[in-house]
């Protein structure tokens, strides 16, 4: 286990404006809570309820009902998102359970060049 480095993929949205950080976060999740082999995730945080409400609108491919569905909560527990101070914050809630967080951007209903411009905030923000 000395080699062994662990690691773990870990959404991330960050804006200067903490709104659209959040929602852009609760895209993602919105995504993942519509696959069943997620639910182990889902139901241990007790998002039972809001799992349901997600697959329910995703039944008519209702995006803003699915993302909606989503609780702040969630993101807390899910994701890093804010503010670039607020989620180099964030971050450090990982230490000491994963050596290599690799953070990457939603992309589920988001327009490509949201995509784009949150990956260069990620980088500008945690870039040693």
């Amino acid at each position: 286990l000395d080699d062994f480095e662990p690691t773990s993929y870990v959404i991330t949205a960050v804006n200067d404006d903490r709104a659209v950080a959040l929602r852009e976060a609760k895209h993602q999740i919105a995504f993942y809570a519509t696959v069943g082999t997620y639910d182990i995730i889902l139901d241990l945080h007790g998002f039972e309820e809001q799992k349901r409400a997600v697959r329910d609108a995703f039944k008519t491919i209702d995006i803003p009902r699915m993302v909606d569905a989503v609780t702040d909560d969630m993101v807390e527990a899910m994701a890093i998102a804010g503010t670039p101070d607020e989620c180099r914050e964030q971050l450090a809630r990982y230490e000491g359970i994963i050596d290599l967080p690799l953070l990457y951007s939603p992309s589920f209903g988001l327009p490509p060049e949201r995509v784009v411009d949150n990956l260069d905030t990620i980088i500008r923000t945690f870039a040693c």
